[in-house]
């Protein structure tokens, strides 16, 4: 009993250093920029909130900035998925740490208890946060930060040790589920499924960073209009890398064609007015690689965006092909009806994780 009470303590410590190291690095990032900053103001500790405001922000909560006088605050819900990997990375070694020490509790419990170390570093973020300028809304925070952090603990749990959940459910289908979902058929799935993902960011990085090039301009310009002096600009440079994952996932639902939203009305897609012509833009480095109003240059952006589709097809088709031939002395062919189970089971595996990445992508930025 004194065992399992040690190990649990251990596992919390676990996730809770997790959560210090994260917050750690954004402000030694944050205090940096404060330090150089010839317009600093706050203090120290208005550095130091600001830094676990933006770690938070990095878990998919939202903030609320001043809004001018009389007006309410204004709602910052834009998750940068570049900080984003900063709590994933830490939250999946904390996991991997616990799950290869000995002694119960382990696997998916082991990964419950580190969560629940890493969701106290979080609450006392939120609490330390409350009474700032800048603060974080304390029912959105309990609505998402807690579901993240189990996903990902839980999926580095199972990365390392299996599924023993998913084993206990696939017992329970129906003998013909159970026949067409096999354990090979679900492994080709995900492959192809992940292969699609991955040339779909790519193609969307490409993309983004081409409508970059092709009106560096107007970017620099709007670097000199929002960041003035030499910290500001780098404070500007810094935002944008952070948000240049978010555009690659924005450029791609820009080429699959839905497109995103650019405020209430607004929207810039390839069968969509172009989104340079949005009025009450305001001038940011990222905003620059829309197209701007005109046929011709909105003709050459569906035709670059047709890169993105094309991309995703085609490797999710090739991981398809890899998977549907046989190979010599391992397994036999899946057939015409197992191959299409296989893609069909890879387009709604696909179609779930580019729906949360938009998801994640997006968010509310005031006015």
């Amino acid at each position: 009993m004194r065992l399992l009470v040690r190990n649990r303590v251990r596992r919390l410590l676990e996730g809770l250093l997790a959560a210090v190291l994260g917050l750690g690095t954004l402000a030694v990032l944050v205090l940096l920029l404060w330090t150089f900053s010839p317009h600093a103001d706050g203090g120290l500790t208005g550095a130091l909130r600001l830094a676990a405001d933006l770690w938070l922000l990095a878990h998919g909560a939202e903030l609320l900035r001043p809004g001018p006088p009389g007006a309410p605050p204004a709602p910052v819900g834009v998750t940068p998925l570049l900080l984003t990997a900063l709590p994933c990375c830490l939250l999946l070694r904390a996991v991997r740490v616990a799950g290869a020490e000995p002694g119960p509790p382990g696997g998916t419990r082991g990964a419950l208890w580190v969560a629940g170390g890493y969701l106290l570093g979080v609450a006392a973020a939120v609490a330390w946060t409350a009474s700032a300028p800048i603060a974080v809304r304390p029912a959105h925070a309990a609505l998402h930060v807690p579901p993240f952090v189990l996903l990902v603990a839980v999926a580095g749990a199972w990365a390392t040790g299996g599924a023993p959940a998913a084993r206990g459910l696939a017992r329970r289908l129906p003998p013909g589920v159970r026949r067409a979902l096999t354990r090979r058929r679900l492994r080709d799935a995900v492959r192809v499924a992940t292969a699609g993902l991955l040339a779909y960011c790519v193609a969307g990085a490409l993309l983004a960073a081409g409508a970059l090039l092709v009106r560096v301009r107007a970017a620099q310009e709007s670097f000199g209009e929002l960041g003035g002096d030499g910290t500001g600009r780098l404070a500007v440079l810094l935002l944008t890398l952070t948000l240049m994952p978010n555009a690659a996932l924005w450029a791609v639902s820009y080429g699959l064609g839905p497109g995103f939203a650019l405020g209430a009305g607004a929207a810039a897609g390839p069968l969509s007015a172009p989104g340079g012509g949005v009025p009450g833009l305001p001038p940011f480095p990222l905003f620059a690689a829309l197209p701007a109003p005109g046929p011709p240059e909105h003709a050459w952006a569906w035709a670059a965006a047709a890169v993105v589709p094309a991309a995703g097809l085609a490797a999710a088709v090739r991981c398809a092909i890899r998977a549907a031939v046989p190979v010599p002395r391992q397994r036999a062919a899946a057939g015409w009806a197992g191959t299409a189970l296989t893609v069909l089971l890879a387009a709604c595996l696909l179609g779930l994780a580019l729906g949360l990445r938009a998801g994640l992508a997006g968010g509310p930025l005031g006015t």
